[in-house]
């Protein structure tokens, strides 16, 4: 099962952010509410090249079908840099009343869209810095391993509260493979407009699906 190209460009913020991409990934730096860094693409190009051969735009005859709950894709994220952090360093760009943003690459899994409005809701997957859902502030019964492969990772030590069950990802490719320490957050629910530059990921299989769904809807009523 396939879902195709989802979701052509970004907002302005955005837009400005990849401009400012630079070649050297290791001189990444993300602020303190910046969960994860950009992921990189090996020696294919310049960040801002990969995006744009990489990742593609949705065309106006697109169906709701490309946008249907259980994908799984990635996208250019930008938010709000916070006070802390090396505000000088990759991934940090000036918008709109001199503010400062933190732009960087993240996976989200749609859980429901809105065809008659044209985006969808997403929850979004993390690694917290490779450190998993360990940190005390974060809420563990809002977070579940998220992988891909034939079985789930371990929890870590200090994921034990953590007791929703794995959701499997079916990649679109074998070479698409989510970090070990993966988490999706099922309470923090981003909009996402159809015509956001994506690139697909995979989708959940249909087992994980049903659990997905489930787990939200509860906790978007507590």
């Amino acid at each position: 099962m396939s879902f195709g190209s989802v979701l052509a460009g970004p907002p302005e913020s955005s837009r400005a952010a990849a401009r400012r991409i630079a070649p050297d990934y290791g001189a990444t730096s993300a602020p303190a509410n910046a969960l994860d860094p950009m992921p990189t693409f090996g020696q294919e190009g310049r960040p801002s090249d990969v995006f744009k051969e990489r990742y593609s735009q949705s065309k106006s005859h697109m169906t709701t079908e490309v946008l249907k709950a259980a994908q799984v894709f990635i996208k250019l994220h930008t938010e709000d840099a916070g006070n802390s952090g090396d505000h000088s360093s990759f991934g940090f760009s000036t918008v709109a009343y001199e503010e400062l943003a933190y732009s960087q690459l993240r996976r989200f899994v749609v859980v429901k869209a809105s065809p008659k409005e044209y985006y969808c809701l997403c929850v979004p997957i993390l690694t917290y810095s490779g450190k998993g859902a360990t940190k005390k502030s974060i809420d563990k019964n809002a977070h579940a391993i998220i992988y891909t492969g034939s079985s789930a990772p371990e929890k870590l030590p200090d994921e034990q509260g953590m007791n929703k069950n794995p959701l499997r990802v079916i990649p679109v490719r074998a070479d698409e493979k989510l970090d070990p320490v993966s988490r999706v957050n099922l309470r923090k629910t981003y909009p996402v407009e159809w015509n956001t530059k994506v690139k697909e990921i995979g989708h959940l299989d249909k087992s994980s699906h049903v659990k997905m769904i489930s787990y939200w809807k509860t906790l978007m009523n507590t």
